[in-house]
């Protein structure tokens, strides 16, 4: 999958990951339209599932790590 692999790199690296970032790197991956704006809340949503147990603190557009 996809997001749980970009999780993965990020959270390598990062002390955060946003909304925005992540919907535009997953779109990129998929080759999606970046005016398709359909699956945004869909890839947000499975990374917020993603990283719950991983992160310190999710917000509606930001995933924070340790």
């Amino acid at each position: 999958m996809e997001v749980e692999k970009y999780i993965e790199e990020k959270i390598k690296d990062n002390k955060k990951i946003s909304y925005s970032s992540t919907i535009k790197s997953i779109r990129d991956v998929l080759k999606l339209e970046q005016s398709d704006k359909r699956w945004d809340e869909d890839i947000w949503s499975i990374a917020m599932d993603l990283t719950k147990d991983k992160c310190t603190k999710q917000t509606p557009k930001t995933i924070y790590f340790r």
